[in-house]
């Protein structure tokens, strides 16, 4: 009984754990969201499928997703390099 006990907890803290993960991805997905240079990408990755039914096919459509967001990311880190670079100077 105290097995199923232990059992039960650990499956609730990690449920709990999970869903936090969940609710900061999903305000990330909204800020990115808020950025009018990625607005066209996201709905892009949004409509993106699967070349096949298959966990690789779903994992290229995440590469796909991420892909984007990441060069997006990296084009806005150089950016904000260059405006700083300017600003010691």
């Amino acid at each position: 009984h105290q097995a199923s006990s232990e059992l039960s907890s650990d499956t609730k803290v990690a449920g709990d754990e999970l869903q936090g993960l969940l609710g900061e991805l999903l305000a990330l997905q909204g800020r990115l969201a808020d950025q009018e240079s990625l607005r066209a990408d996201l709905a892009q990755a949004q409509r993106a499928t699967p070349r096949s039914a298959d966990e690789a096919g779903a994992w290229g459509v995440v590469d796909g997703c991420l892909r984007r967001v990441l060069d997006w990311s990296i084009g806005e880190a150089d950016a904000w390099k260059d405006r700083t670079q300017l600003d010691a100077r």
